[in-house]
C-alpha cells in the first residue's frame, strides 16, 4: 500500500496543494504494490481462466468535433434519440473532458491515459512537422496492450495520432463513415467474424466539417449524406451555441447544419449498435462513447474554454455501472486507458495520469481538479494554455498571453468578425468575451456556477483573488507532478521550436506540375493526403488513395503517389485537402476552346478559401497544381 505523506490540518482538511499532491501520488504505486497487484492479478486471471469467463469485450466510439449537443445533456435543439437511449442504459458524466481541445493530442490522450505534453503529440499529425508520441510509449497504447493479452483489434475511421504504423491494430476498416449504413455494415462484418475478444475502435467523421469549410449559403457541414437524416433540422429550429450566442442570418444556418451532422452520427451509432446486438455481443461488451472536442466554431474547438474542452461521455459497463445512472464527477479522456485496462482484467502495470471510471459513477469527489491545456493545431500559431478546474471555478493561464495570440478562427467559422460587426444585434457582454478570447490576458478565472459558459473574467476581480491563489496553486501542483515541459525554458524552447518547422511535404505555395493538356493529365501530390475526384455530377472521395476515372466508367484506380485525371472533353475537379488548406486545380474544355483555372488557396483567420484566376489558351490548355 502507498505511504500517505500528505500534511493535514488540525482541523484534519488537507491544503490545496497537499490535495493534488495526495491524489497523484496515491496512484502511483511502491514496489511492493505492485508486484502484489501483479500477483493478485494473474491469481484472478487464473480463477477466471478455470471457470472459463471470458474478458469484456470493449467499444470504443468517437465523434469528430461533437461537444455536448445531445438530447440527454439537456440541448433541447438536439436529435439524438439513439445516443439517448444509450444514456440510459449506462453512466452519463456530466462533467467530462478531453485533454486539448484539438484532434490528434485529444486522441493521444485516449491511447495513452498520457496528456499531450506528456505524451508528445503536440499538434495535429498532418501539421507534418513530426507531432507524434514518443517512442518509448508505442507499445503502451490501447491496441497494444489489448494485443498482447490476445484481443482482436480493429479501427474504423481515422486514427489520427503518430506515427500510425505503431498502432498494432490487426484490421484498419475501410468505410466512409458518413455513409451510415455501409459503415454499420462495415463494423458489423468484423463483429460477426471475430473469435477472440475484441477492441474496436469506431471513429466517425460526422459532425466534422467537409470538404473545404464553405460559409453560407455553401455547406460546411452536409445536411444530408446519402439521405440521412431523413428529416433535418431547418432554419429557425436551432438556436446559437449557448458558448457563442451569435444571432447573425449566416451563423444561425452554419449551426442548424451542424446539428443536423450531429443528427447523421446518432443514427450511425444506432446502427452501429445494432450490429453488435446481431453479433450476441451486448451483453458482454465495455461500450465507451466520448466526443474528441467541441465544435469547430470560435470558443469551442481550439480553445481551453468549455465549449471546446467539455464533451459528452456515456459508459455502460455490464454488472459494474448501474443503467441510467449520471455523475458530476470530474473526468477526462486520459481515463480511459485505465478504465479499459480495469474492465478487461488486464495484469500489465501501466503508467497513467487518469483513473479508471469504476468508482467515478458514484462518487462526485472523484477528483477534486482537472486540468485540460492547449499547444498547436497547425504549427502555427503557438499559443500554450494551462486550465484547472473544480467542482465551481476554472482558471485559464495563457503562457504567451502579450506575445502572441490564439486561432481566431477554426475550420472557416466567421464568428468572431460576424459577433463584432457594428450593426449586428450580439450582446456586449458577447463582444467582450470574443474579444478576450481574441487576444486574452494572462489569466482568466470563472465562475461555473453562475458562468458556465465563460461570459465574465473574474481574474482581476478584487473578491476573487483568494480563488486565484487556490487555483494557481492547484494548477502550478498538477504541472508539477505531471512533469510539464513549459516549466522550464528548455522544455518550452523545445516544443516552441515546431512553430519554425518547415512542414514534410511543405506547405507553402510549390508548383508540382505544369504542361500542356494531354488525353489525360498526371497531377503529382504527396502521399497521405486526401484527394476527391469528381466529373459530370458524380463524386466519390477517397481518403488516403489516389482517386481517379472518367466521365463513363468512373473507374478508381490507385497509381502509386499520381493521380489520374481526364481532361480533354470534360470538367475534372481535384481536391487535395491537408489540415486547414485546400489545393483544388482544374482543366477542361469551354465550348471547344481550351482554357486554364487556377485555384490560389490562402489561410485566412485559420480556414481556407478559393481565389480564381481564369486564362484563355488559344493553343493548349494547361494546370497549373500547389498547395500550402
Amino acid at each position: 500500500m502507498a505511504v500517505n505523506t500528505s500534511r493535514r490540518s488540525e482541523t484534519g482538511d488537507l491544503n490545496t496543494e497537499d490535495k493534488i499532491r495526495e491524489h497523484w501520488f496515491m496512484r502511483i504505486p511502491t514496489c511492493r504494490s505492485i508486484a502484489f497487484g501483479i500477483v493478485i492479478g494473474c491469481l484472478l486471471l487464473s480463477v477466471g481462466q478455470a471457470s472459463g469467463a471470458s474478458p469484456l469485450n470493449v467499444l470504443l466510439i468517437t465523434a469528430d468535433d461533437l461537444g455536448v449537443q445531445l438530447g440527454c445533456y439537456g440541448d433541447r435543439a438536439a436529435r439524438t434519440p439513439q445516443l439517448d437511449a444509450l444514456a440510459a442504459r449506462g453512466c452519463l458524466f456530466e462533467n467530462a473532458y478531453v485533454a486539448q481541445a484539438s484532434c490528434s493530442p485529444s486522441r493521444s490522450a485516449m491511447f495513452t491515459g498520457l496528456y499531450p505534453h506528456s505524451n508528445g503529440q503536440y499538434g495535429l499529425l498532418n501539421a507534418n512537422v513530426g507531432f507524434e508520441i514518443h517512442e518509448d510509449l508505442r507499445s503502451k497504447t490501447i491496441p497494444a496492450i489489448l494485443k498482447r493479452q490476445g484481443f482482436a483489434t480493429a479501427i474504423m475511421g481515422k486514427l489520427h495520432v503518430g506515427p500510425e504504423k505503431s498502432f498494432p491494430f490487426d484490421q484498419r476498416l475501410r468505410a466512409d463513415t458518413r455513409d451510415v449504413h455501409a459503415a454499420a455494415k462495415t463494423a458489423g462484418e468484423f463483429l460477426q467474424s471475430v473469435k477472440a475478444p475484441f477492441f474496436l475502435m469506431a471513429n466517425y467523421a460526422d459532425p466534422h466539417v467537409m470538404g473545404r469549410s464553405p460559409r453560407p449559403p455553401q455547406e460546411a457541414f452536409p445536411t444530408q449524406y446519402k439521405g440521412i437524416p431523413q428529416n433535418p433540422l431547418k432554419i429557425g429550429q436551432v438556436p446559437s451555441f449557448p458558448f457563442q450566442e451569435v444571432k447573425h442570418p449566416e451563423q444561425i444556418e452554419r449551426t442548424t447544419q451542424y446539428y443536423n451532422a450531429a443528427t447523421r452520427f446518432d443514427t450511425a451509432v444506432g446502427l452501429l449498435l445494432a450490429e453488435l446486438t446481431k453479433s450476441g455481443h451486448a451483453a458482454d461488451t465495455l461500450i465507451l462513447f466520448v466526443g474528441d472536442h467541441g465544435p469547430p466554431f470560435f470558443r469551442g474547438k481550439t480553445s481551453c474554454y468549455e465549449g471546446g474542452v467539455k464533451v459528452p461521455m456515456l459508459v455502460v459497463w455490464p454488472n459494474v455501472i448501474s443503467p441510467g445512472s449520471r455523475s458530476k464527477a470530474l473526468v477526462s479522456t486520459v481515463d480511459i486507458l485505465p478504465t479499459i485496462l480495469d474492465a478487461t482484467d488486464c495484469p500489465e502495470q501501466i503508467a497513467t495520469q487518469g483513473m479508471s471510471l469504476r468508482t467515478a459513477g458514484l462518487a462526485d469527489d472523484f477528483r477534486p481538479f482537472l486540468a485540460t491545456e492547449f499547444h498547436y493545431h497547425g504549427n502555427k500559431p503557438f499559443f500554450p494554455r494551462r486550465t484547472i478546474r473544480d467542482a465551481r471555478y476554472k482558471l485559464i493561464h495563457n503562457l504567451r498571453a502579450g506575445q502572441a495570440t490564439p486561432i481566431n478562427s477554426i475550420d472557416g467559422d466567421a464568428a468572431l468578425r460576424l459577433a463584432m460587426e457594428p450593426d449586428g444585434d450580439t450582446p456586449d457582454e458577447v463582444r467582450q468575451a470574443f474579444q478576450v478570447a481574441a487576444n486574452p490576458p494572462e489569466f482568466e478565472l470563472y465562475d461555473l456556477q453562475t458562468d458556465p459558459w465563460e461570459f465574465h473574467n473574474l481574474a482581476e476581480q478584487p473578491e476573487y483573488q483568494p480563488q486565484m491563489h487556490r487555483m494557481k496553486d492547484a494548477l502550478l501542483t498538477w504541472r508539477k507532478e505531471t512533469n510539464d515541459p513549459l516549466l522550464t525554458d528548455e522544455g518550452f524552447k523545445a516544443i516552441a521550436a515546431y512553430e519554425n518547422k518547415t512542414p514534410d511535404p511543405p506547405r507553402r505555395w510549390r508548383t508540382f506540375f505544369r504542361q500542356p493538356v494531354a488525353p489525360h493529365h498526371y497531377i503529382r501530390f504527396p502521399e497521405n493526403s486526401h484527394a476527391d475526384q469528381r466529373s459530370g455530377d458524380s463524386s466519390w472521395t477517397h481518403d488516403r488513395r489516389w482517386s481517379c476515372g472518367d466521365r463513363n466508367s468512373h473507374q478508381r484506380k490507385r497509381i502509386g503517389r499520381t493521380a489520374v485525371v481526364a481532361a480533354l472533353d470534360w470538367r475534372s475537379f481535384a481536391h487535395l485537402a491537408t489540415g486547414h488548406r485546400r489545393l483544388s486545380t482544374t482543366a477542361g474544355n469551354d465550348g471547344g476552346r481550351p482554357r486554364s483555372e487556377e485555384f490560389h488557396c490562402r489561410r485566412i483567420a485559420g480556414g481556407c478559401s478559393a481565389g480564381r484566376r481564369w486564362s484563355s489558351c488559344p493553343d493548349s490548355a494547361h494546370v497549373v497544381s500547389r498547395f500550402r
